[in-house]
């Protein structure tokens, strides 16, 4: 249903969140830049940088809400940062309202940090 992730590079920034992994392949970074681009040409450097980290976290705390979800129906995930965006991999719930419990939690928690 979604692109395959890029095989991991030594160059891949490797953590955990609340006992999720998470990995950001390189070209997650060259994706930001190519689509700020446009403020680089007209606002310089540390715009651009203000950008790529807006659009990380944005990716980022999406992902991490179906990641949690997931995890907590006993179904772990793991979150990969990639050209197109991100994925939270891991296996399917059951249930099929836990999947879409699932399913709604990115952009539930989207909802609820940008309302606050």
């Amino acid at each position: 249903m979604y692109l395959a992730t890029p095989e991991e590079t030594p160059y891949d920034l490797k953590w955990r969140m609340f006992g999720i992994p998470v990995r950001v392949h390189p070209f997650f970074w060259l994706m930001s830049a190519i689509l700020g681009w446009n403020l680089l040409q007209h606002f310089g450097f540390s715009v651009l940088l203000v950008w790529m980290a807006c659009v990380f976290v944005s990716i980022l705390v999406h992902e991490l809400g179906h990641a949690l979800a997931g995890k907590f129906f006993g179904y772990p995930r793991y979150i990969v940062l990639t050209t197109f965006g991100g994925v939270a991999i891991g296996d399917p719930c059951p249930r099929r309202w836990q999947r879409i419990v699932v399913l709604a939690a990115g952009p539930g928690i989207q909802f609820l940090l940008y309302g606050l």
